[in-house]
Protein backbone atom coordinates (compact mmCIF):
# COMPACT_ATOMS: atom_id res chain seq x y z
CA UNK A 1 0.00 0.00 0.00
CA UNK A 2 1.47 2.98 -1.20
CA UNK A 3 0.13 6.60 -0.12
CA UNK A 4 2.70 8.24 -1.97
CA UNK A 5 0.73 6.98 -5.13
CA UNK A 6 -2.55 6.80 -3.97
CA UNK A 7 -4.42 10.33 -3.58
CA UNK A 8 -7.63 8.66 -1.73
CA UNK A 9 -5.37 6.57 0.87
CA UNK A 10 -3.49 9.04 1.89
CA UNK A 11 -6.53 11.87 1.82
CA UNK A 12 -8.07 8.56 3.70
CA UNK A 13 -5.39 8.49 6.48
CA UNK A 14 -5.65 11.57 6.94
CA UNK A 15 -8.54 12.37 7.73
CA UNK A 16 -8.48 9.05 10.24
CA UNK A 17 -6.17 10.69 12.06
CA UNK A 18 -7.73 14.14 12.00
CA UNK A 19 -4.94 15.87 10.26
CA UNK A 20 -7.47 17.05 7.91
CA UNK A 21 -11.64 17.74 8.25
CA UNK A 22 -14.11 16.26 5.06
CA UNK A 23 -14.35 19.37 2.83
CA UNK A 24 -10.49 19.27 3.04
CA UNK A 25 -10.61 15.65 2.40
CA UNK A 26 -13.11 16.73 -0.41
CA UNK A 27 -10.89 19.15 -2.06
CA UNK A 28 -7.81 16.91 -2.35
CA UNK A 29 -9.55 13.69 -3.88
CA UNK A 30 -10.47 16.54 -6.26
CA UNK A 31 -7.92 19.03 -6.86
CA UNK A 32 -5.09 16.15 -6.74
CA UNK A 33 -4.22 15.40 -10.01
CA UNK A 34 -4.80 18.77 -11.33
CA UNK A 35 -2.16 19.93 -8.41
CA UNK A 36 -0.02 17.72 -8.96
CA UNK A 37 0.02 18.29 -12.99
CA UNK A 38 0.53 22.50 -12.42
CA UNK A 39 3.29 21.65 -9.88
CA UNK A 40 4.88 19.24 -12.49
CA UNK A 41 4.93 21.44 -14.86
CA UNK A 42 5.93 24.73 -12.85
CA UNK A 43 9.19 22.16 -11.69
CA UNK A 44 10.14 21.59 -15.12
CA UNK A 45 10.74 25.00 -16.15
CA UNK A 46 12.20 26.09 -12.62
CA UNK A 47 16.04 25.98 -13.89
CA UNK A 48 15.45 23.53 -16.49
CA UNK A 49 14.16 20.99 -14.03
CA UNK A 50 17.59 20.89 -11.91
CA UNK A 51 18.91 22.21 -8.77
CA UNK A 52 21.81 24.40 -7.55
CA UNK A 53 24.19 21.06 -8.62
CA UNK A 54 22.91 20.43 -11.70
CA UNK A 55 21.15 16.83 -10.24
CA UNK A 56 17.76 16.83 -11.72
CA UNK A 57 14.84 17.60 -9.31
CA UNK A 58 12.35 15.05 -8.17
CA UNK A 59 8.73 15.53 -9.78
CA UNK A 60 6.72 16.96 -7.07
CA UNK A 61 4.48 14.44 -5.47
CA UNK A 62 0.98 13.38 -3.65
CA UNK A 63 2.54 15.37 0.14
CA UNK A 64 3.65 18.29 -2.35
CA UNK A 65 -0.01 18.61 -3.91
CA UNK A 66 -0.85 18.90 0.17
CA UNK A 67 1.14 21.35 1.52
CA UNK A 68 0.47 23.46 -1.95
CA UNK A 69 -3.36 23.42 -0.52
CA UNK A 70 -2.35 25.00 2.60
CA UNK A 71 -4.47 23.53 4.60
CA UNK A 72 -5.39 24.59 8.00
CA UNK A 73 -5.00 21.32 10.51
CA UNK A 74 -8.14 21.19 12.49
CA UNK A 75 -8.40 21.99 15.62
CA UNK A 76 -5.67 24.10 15.46
CA UNK A 77 -6.01 27.19 12.92
CA UNK A 78 -3.54 28.71 11.84
CA UNK A 79 -1.21 25.61 12.07
CA UNK A 80 -0.85 24.82 8.11
CA UNK A 81 -0.72 20.98 7.37
CA UNK A 82 3.28 20.11 7.25
CA UNK A 83 4.86 17.86 4.99
CA UNK A 84 6.65 16.62 7.95
CA UNK A 85 2.76 15.65 9.65
CA UNK A 86 2.08 14.42 6.91
CA UNK A 87 5.56 12.00 6.64
CA UNK A 88 5.38 11.19 10.44
CA UNK A 89 1.43 9.88 9.91
CA UNK A 90 2.56 7.96 7.01
CA UNK A 91 5.41 6.46 8.96
CA UNK A 92 3.40 5.68 12.16
CA UNK A 93 0.96 4.04 9.91
CA UNK A 94 3.64 1.33 8.36
CA UNK A 95 4.62 0.97 12.17
CA UNK A 96 8.07 2.63 10.86
CA UNK A 97 10.04 5.17 13.08
CA UNK A 98 10.45 9.02 11.86
CA UNK A 99 13.70 10.63 11.79
CA UNK A 100 13.84 14.24 11.93
CA UNK A 101 16.83 14.72 9.45
CA UNK A 102 19.86 16.38 11.50
CA UNK A 103 23.15 17.34 9.39
CA UNK A 104 25.21 17.31 12.27
CA UNK A 105 24.08 13.78 13.54
CA UNK A 106 24.57 11.99 10.31
CA UNK A 107 27.76 9.72 9.69
CA UNK A 108 29.64 11.38 6.80
CA UNK A 109 31.18 7.71 5.61
CA UNK A 110 27.90 6.49 5.87
CA UNK A 111 26.41 9.00 3.57
CA UNK A 112 29.06 9.13 1.24
CA UNK A 113 30.48 5.49 1.04
CA UNK A 114 27.37 3.28 0.85
CA UNK A 115 24.61 4.20 -1.89
CA UNK A 116 25.83 6.40 -5.06
CA UNK A 117 24.73 9.91 -4.75
CA UNK A 118 22.77 9.53 -8.34
CA UNK A 119 20.84 6.52 -6.79
CA UNK A 120 20.06 8.42 -3.36
CA UNK A 121 18.71 11.39 -5.53
CA UNK A 122 16.64 9.43 -7.58
CA UNK A 123 15.07 7.49 -4.88
CA UNK A 124 15.36 9.50 -2.18
CA UNK A 125 17.35 7.87 0.23
CA UNK A 126 19.63 8.72 2.25
CA UNK A 127 21.80 6.10 4.52
CA UNK A 128 21.88 7.27 8.05
CA UNK A 129 24.01 4.82 10.21
CA UNK A 130 25.52 1.10 9.51
CA UNK A 131 24.89 -1.31 13.39
CA UNK A 132 25.24 -4.36 13.97
CA UNK A 133 25.38 -5.42 9.86
CA UNK A 134 21.87 -3.67 9.37
CA UNK A 135 22.06 -0.19 7.56
CA UNK A 136 19.44 2.04 8.30
CA UNK A 137 18.00 4.70 5.72
CA UNK A 138 16.04 7.18 5.61
CA UNK A 139 13.69 6.99 2.48
CA UNK A 140 10.70 9.10 1.25
CA UNK A 141 8.57 6.33 -0.16
CA UNK A 142 9.14 3.53 2.72
CA UNK A 143 6.92 1.05 0.69
CA UNK A 144 9.35 0.70 -2.14
CA UNK A 145 10.57 -2.51 -1.60
CA UNK A 146 12.59 -3.09 -4.97
CA UNK A 147 14.99 -0.11 -4.12
CA UNK A 148 15.45 -1.58 -0.78
CA UNK A 149 16.19 -4.77 -2.11
CA UNK A 150 18.60 -3.32 -4.49
CA UNK A 151 20.48 -1.77 -1.70
CA UNK A 152 20.49 -4.96 0.53
CA UNK A 153 22.23 -6.64 -2.78
CA UNK A 154 25.06 -4.05 -3.61
CA UNK A 155 25.97 -3.45 -0.51
CA UNK A 156 25.41 -7.12 1.24
CA UNK A 157 23.83 -6.19 4.12
CA UNK A 158 20.34 -5.88 5.44
CA UNK A 159 18.51 -2.44 5.27
CA UNK A 160 16.08 -1.38 7.53
CA UNK A 161 13.89 1.85 6.80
Amino acid sequence: MSYLNDPAQLADLLYNRRLINRDQLQTFRARAAGQLQALTKAAAQTRHGKDRDGVTNTPPDLVDVLVSLHFESPGTPDNLLSEEMVFRAIADELRLPFKKLDPLEMDLEVVTKTIPRSFAIKHLLLPLALKNGILEVAIHDPDNRAVLAEVERANQVKVRP
